[in-house]
């Protein structure tokens, strides 16, 4: 056994964190029968335990052997990675450091698609899943499981997270004909079959959106998950979308009564539905660009991709509800680690739109933008693209080396001929391993018009 702490460097005030061991050269891993795997005997990559420090020291126990240990929160933060070899003589304790290294003030991160036990194909505790939350520095964690309706807030005020972590109750209104939906914040009412659960089976989609809307007595945000697949989890491949027309094959089953679209699920990087939002944005159908892990085990940490949203955490913390309004303004972004400031300025430097907002020309018909991207030392960034009407029209290669947070501060002006919408990308290259495992960074933005 080795027992573990974290703290940051400058101040030595512990930090939250999750500490990865993988196991290096003939080193045994655990690995528990298949009746009583909790799953960590499988994580990606050869991770033989994983501690959720939560600024106290923490005890692990692996086999003796060899172990590259890395500590990590999430994607604004340092990680520290040490070879470490246990015997009988030792080691018996471990200090880490981390630091946060990338602002995020002003910005809330949410994960607006998270299962866990009370889904028939996931089996995380609660309390698991607020650890993870809280170590993998997600704010708002919004529990979707697939037929009830249910929330971590017990788990977090007893693990003492309250001041860190703001646990969000919805819903993924599951059907098995025309789609997944994710809803939230909705009211858990232990009084109703499976906590007030929406039942979808005896509704069309007009009737099932409508049914999610009167669930909440306040308002609510309704999440079109993975919409390109199978015909009965994916509702544009259920109505048959055209990409880039905005025209639907059955027009009877097709409702906008609903806000965002998970464009990316459990990954970034460019596909069909990002293509479809394009498309729809482009025809005046303004949904949200959004994401969600869509995470059902352990070994998938809640937060990748994540949604960065334009709101004070401690207002979240307050009420939860807030959040409703500024996503459904599309004053978000989403990320696989990149974190991104993209505004329209004024010739003084001054903001003048910031996402989901309108930017007017100059007295010369341009709109000047502004794009600052962050990154921590570890993670590596090398495209940045700005798009007018979905189409790309400036590229900049980043090519300072990653050793401060800010890899690139850069102003883009264009001169559109008519009314226009452009959002910017981020892309990098690498693994992100094993603070994430969903591939290189990415980073995408909801327009500014």
């Amino acid at each position: 056994m080795i027992t573990v702490s974290v703290t940051d460097p400058d101040t030595g005030s512990p930090q939250r964190s999750r500490v990865t061991f993988l196991a290096q050269g003939s080193t045994p891993s655990p690995h528990p029968p298949e009746d009583v795997r909790i799953d960590r005997g499988s994580w990606t990559g050869n991770i033989s335990g994983v501690a959720y420090v939560m600024g106290e020291d923490t005890p692990v126990t692996l086999p003796y052997g060899e172990y590259e240990v890395v500590a990590s929160r999430g994607f604004s933060y340092t990680v520290d990675r040490r070879a470490v070899t246990l015997s009988p003589e030792g080691p018996s304790s471990l200090d880490l450091q981390i630091q946060r290294v990338v602002d995020t003030s002003g910005w809330v991160s949410s994960d607006f698609h998270i299962h866990a036990f009370r889904s028939a194909d996931s089996f995380v505790p609660y309390d698991v899943r607020a650890l993870q939350a809280a170590s993998e520095d997600l704010d708002a964690p919004i529990l979707t499981e697939h037929v009830y309706v249910n929330t971590m807030a017990s788990e977090v005020d007893e693990l003492g997270l309250t001041d860190v972590v703001a646990p969000i109750p919805g819903q993924e209104v599951t059907t098995f004909a025309f789609g997944h939906f994710n809803a939230f914040p909705l009211v858990v009412d232990w009084l109703k079959p499976n906590m007030g659960g929406v039942f979808p089976h005896d509704k069309d989609p007009h009737g099932l959106f409508q049914a999610i809307r009167d669930q909440h007595p306040g308002d609510e945000i309704i999440q079109v998950n993975h919409p390109r697949g199978a015909e009965l989890s994916s509702y544009f491949t259920h109505v048959g979308l055209q990409t880039g027309t905005a025209e639907v094959v059955n027009p009877d089953r097709w409702s906008l009564n609903w806000d965002t679209i998970e464009v990316f699920n459990g990954s970034c990087g460019a596909g069909q539905s990002y293509e479809d939002w394009i498309g729809l944005t482009n025809h005046g159908v303004l949904k949200v660009l959004a994401s969600g892990s869509d995470t059902h085990k352990e070994r998938s940490p809640p937060g990748t991709p994540r949604n960065w949203i334009r709101i004070d955490k401690e207002t979240v913390l307050a009420n939860h509800g807030s959040l409703v309004p500024v996503v459904r303004s599309r004053s978000q972004f989403v990320s696989c680690g990149p974190f991104v400031r993209f505004r329209a300025i004024d010739d003084q430097g001054t903001t003048v739109a910031h996402l989901g907002e309108m930017a007017a020309p100059d007295a010369d018909g341009a709109v000047t933008f502004a794009a600052t991207v962050e990154a921590p030392p570890w993670m590596q960034i090398h495209t940045v693209r700005l798009r007018e009407n979905g189409l790309i029209i400036d590229e900049v290669t980043v090519t300072a080396a990653n050793e401060g947070s800010i890899l690139l501060d850069e102003t883009f002006v264009v001169n559109p001929e008519s009314d226009a919408w452009y959002n910017l990308e981020v892309h990098g290259s690498g693994s992100m391993h094993p603070v994430a495992f969903s591939g290189p960074p990415d980073a995408y933005t909801n327009p500014i018009e």
